[in-house]
């Protein structure tokens, strides 16, 4: 007999769709996508598409941490960090709350420190912020990220310093934002070119 053909690409991510559909619930959709990750790292040597799988898997369980330690882990191994921060971004969106900030806030780390996307990061860091209003951490990074008048930035901050129980240092970012956008305001009103008077025809 000749040589056995390779499957055709993908069609292993369409056998584990077919899985996936008939799973009753998001515990065992996950539990699948890890069982499958596994196999594609340490079985076919794959890790990139094992991080997509681990990354599937947090989004049906986002609450799970031990998935947040596999995506992270082989986002370092294989440099693959805009994989692993669609993945945080896409579990963020299935929990709320206080998870749902440390998933986004995560990402904000991902895009700012290993992808160079500021507005990417920015994005995520108001993401967590107003999902958490009073982590003065979140607050923090927003400021940090901060170096533009996103009209964004002062709606968030001014949500989480009018939160019930918001720390203090809330308000104190927030005017620092808004002396920011003052400055840049008079800074383009100064360097802007003189009008020239119309000339009649």
């Amino acid at each position: 007999a000749g040589p056995r053909a390779d499957p055709p690409a993908g069609s292993a991510h369409r056998v584990i769709d077919n899985r996936l559909a008939v799973a009753e619930d998001a515990p065992t959709r996950a539990k699948r996508l890890r069982d499958e990750a596994t196999i594609e790292e340490r079985e076919s040597q794959a890790p990139e598409p094992a991080l997509a799988l681990f990354g599937r898997a947090l989004e049906q369980q986002p609450e799970d941490t031990r998935l947040e330690a596999e995506v992270l882990r082989l986002a370092e191994s294989t440099e693959a960090f805009a994989v692993a921060a669609d993945a945080f971004r896409a579990a963020a969106a299935a929990t709320d709350g206080p998870r749902r900030a440390h998933l986004r806030s995560i990402e904000a780390h991902l895009r700012s420190e290993k992808l160079g996307d500021a507005a990417g990061a920015l994005d995520a860091a108001l993401g967590a912020l107003d999902a958490d209003p009073l982590r003065e951490s979140y607050a923090d990074h927003v400021v940090a990220l901060c170096q533009t008048t996103d009209p964004r930035v002062e709606d968030v901050l001014r949500r989480a310093a009018l939160a019930p129980n918001a720390p203090p240092g809330h308000m104190r970012r927030l005017l620092s934002v808004e002396r920011l956008a003052e400055d840049a305001d008079l800074f383009a009103t100064l360097w802007a070119p003189p009008r020239l008077p119309l000339i009649p025809s």
